[in-house]
């Protein structure tokens, strides 16, 4: 059952797929409960709702995620349509990795194999090992390169999307991992990026149980379940919030899966 909370007319359809129960009914109680100050109830809401109109419960394992992947591009994503999602090491080494052309045309270039980054003849040593103590060190700026490229790889998505609540890794603007280089080498190469490079968002569908939302994967069915029936509750009657969800590590999203990509004017 396809899980889809990116707007309010979204979100009342996936309640009534979850549930059985209709839309309008959803739509009409959630009215006379919004009068309330706040959700803090909107789990018994829902409990309310589902019993009294003879719906029933999702299983969780039924449910396939509609996610909105932010990422930055100068050729329509072209890596993306081809490939799909996938790690960021394998993404580098393919022949039109948009990131490794920026970087050699930077002088920049990364031996992912080997763990080494090489800026006009000196080496760095980006393997991802111990982290260094001295947050202000050259060992740990390098040691934040090979994180981003060797750790944070798993492939990071939205369920909802709120223009006011942007995303602290800045994605739409650029590559976080140009953050980290930038630290390291003293270079100003995400303006660069940015100047030449625009924001689009990728929408992929992805089976719940390879996920992880934020960080909070609870045992209890019920509980994660009620979690996604709440967040598409309060998006019928607040809106879309932005509501981040990863896939589990190694977890790569397949062209097959990739259901849309349009450029990306939300976050301005």
């Amino acid at each position: 059952m396809l899980y889809d909370i990116r707007n309010e007319q979204q979100a009342a359809k996936t309640l009534e797929r979850l549930t059985g129960v209709p839309e309008s009914y959803w739509v009409i109680e959630g009215i006379k409960n919004s009068t309330r100050f706040d959700f803090a109830d909107a789990d018994k809401d829902i409990e309310h709702i589902i019993s009294m109109s003879g719906g029933h419960f999702p299983k969780l394992e039924e449910l396939e995620l509609i996610v909105t992947h932010i990422t930055t591009s100068n050729n329509r994503c072209i890596s993306i349509i081809r490939n799909g999602l996938i790690g960021l090491v394998k993404a580098y080494k393919l022949p039109e990795s948009e990131l490794r052309q920026f970087l050699e045309t930077n002088d920049v270039e990364i031996d992912v194999d080997s763990n080494w980054m090489i800026y006009k003849d000196e080496c760095y040593d980006i393997s991802y090992g111990k982290c260094p103590i001295d947050h202000e060190s050259r060992e740990y700026a390098a040691w934040s390169v090979g994180r981003k490229l060797y750790y944070d790889f798993a492939v990071c998505g939205f369920l909802s999307l709120n223009e006011k609540n942007i995303y602290g890794g800045y994605v739409h603007r650029r590559p976080e991992i140009l953050s980290d280089i930038d630290d390291l080498l003293g270079t100003q190469l995400q303006e660069q990026w940015e100047e030449s490079h625009r924001a689009y968002e990728v929408v992929f569908k992805v089976p719940v149980y390879e996920t992880v939302y934020n960080g909070w994967d609870s045992d209890d069915e019920y509980e994660r379940v009620m979690r996604y029936l709440v967040d598409a509750y309060m998006c019928v009657f607040t809106g879309p919030d932005t509501q981040e969800i990863l896939c589990r590590n190694g977890v790569e999203i397949m062209p097959e899966h990739i259901l849309e990509c349009n450029e990306f004017n939300l976050w301005v």
